[in-house]
């Protein structure tokens, strides 16, 4: 896939690619990581500048601790 349709967050410094495209209204996905605070930072950002709108929060799900990031209007 091209980098169009791929986002790259390292909020823990180990880079983790996310395709976007398939990322529709009200899809979500778990990003694990230690820095929570980065990764909501790097999201939104990365999220802006495509025009996506997105809601974030801090969460564990299935003993590991992370962000969940849901695409909204």
């Amino acid at each position: 896939m091209n980098n169009e349709g791929v986002l790259n967050l390292a909020p823990d410094t180990i880079p983790i690619s996310v395709a976007i495209k398939p990322f529709v209204v009200g899809a979500s996905f778990f990003l694990p990581c230690i820095d929570t605070t980065e990764a909501k930072k790097q999201a939104h950002n990365l999220f802006k500048k495509r025009n996506i709108t997105i809601k974030t929060a801090v969460v564990i799900e299935n003993e590991r601790y992370g962000v969940r990031i849901w695409r909204i209007l």
